[in-house]
């Protein structure tokens, strides 16, 4: 009776300790929660290669499978503008990094807005007309010609006007989408609403967006910028993967619109499965 009572005695103590342990471990972990939302969080944007290896640091802790330095540069240089950092003292808590693209690849579409081939056509008509202009006859004669002929000519010019406006309405069903390719929180500072922000900041920004990428040649460039100039590209959806066993993931998604699309079977180099996700503006 005595070794079973020290035995209990034993037992009960060690259980105390645990719940002690358990309990002094939550009021630390709600302390450190406490301090995280009295700090004031300040959502930046990417400037260049300083942030890097901050982002790299946030997105690598939590990755199924580990990004090359390589991808991280191919969203960043090319899609600056959404790349967002979420910053509480000066350190990086928190970034959400996404692309945008064009649905489909039409070339003509933007060789039809090419403002250099329409003038080159319109000033040959142009030629060509008073090419033909025969100054024979009398003063009058000669006068009236002309006055026809410049008749004539704005006649064409209206033409390639009213073709120019076309091209401009067809080029305004353009489409583009965004897709959402990282997104990560430090874990002190989760459960506090910095992930729905920055999703909710990078979503407004993909849905009144009209520039897919901010890197191209020159050619691309000059045509590119001319064709947004006249035209609004618009944002159909947003698109991402996330795991299957990350559910804080998609009740975070799913409370912002996004719908499950379909299951992707081992999506990823752990053969973890994936759910693409999909929200439609």
């Amino acid at each position: 009776d005595k070794q079973s009572s020290k035995s209990i005695f034993t037992y009960s103590n060690m259980t105390g300790e645990h719940e002690k342990d358990m309990v002094n471990n939550q009021n630390e972990n709600n302390e450190n929660k406490k301090s995280a939302c009295d700090d004031t969080i300040d959502y930046v944007d990417y400037v260049d290669e300083r942030q890097l290896s901050d982002i790299m640091m946030l997105v690598d802790r939590d990755l199924s499978e580990p990004y090359s330095i390589f991808t991280y540069r191919y969203f960043l240089h090319h899609w600056p503008q959404l790349c967002i950092m979420a910053m509480s003292n000066g350190k990086a808590i928190g970034c959400v990094v996404c692309k945008m693209e064009e649905d489909g690849d039409d070339p003509t579409a933007i060789d039809l807005m090419d403002p250099d081939a329409g003038a080159t056509t319109v000033q040959s008509q142009h030629d060509t007309t008073y090419d033909n202009i025969e100054v024979t006859g009398n003063k009058s004669d000669t006068i009236n010609t002309a006055t026809a002929q410049e008749a004539s000519n704005n006649d064409a010019t209206n033409s390639y006007n009213c073709q120019s406006a076309s091209k401009t309405n067809l080029q305004s069903s353009r489409t583009q989408s965004g897709y959402i390719a990282m997104l990560a929180v430090q874990k002190s500072h989760r459960h506090l609403g910095i992930g729905t922000h920055l999703v909710k900041r990078v979503l407004l920004r993909m849905k009144n967006s009209t520039v897919s990428s901010s890197s191209s040649s020159t050619t691309e460039a000059k045509n590119s910028s001319t064709t947004r100039s006249l035209s609004n590209i618009i944002t159909t959806s947003v698109t991402l993967e996330t795991e299957v066993s990350n559910v804080g993931a998609q009740r975070l998604y799913e409370r912002l619109g996004f719908l499950r699309e379909e299951k992707l079977v081992r999506y990823y180099l752990n053969w973890g499965d994936a759910y693409r996700l999909r929200l439609w503006f």
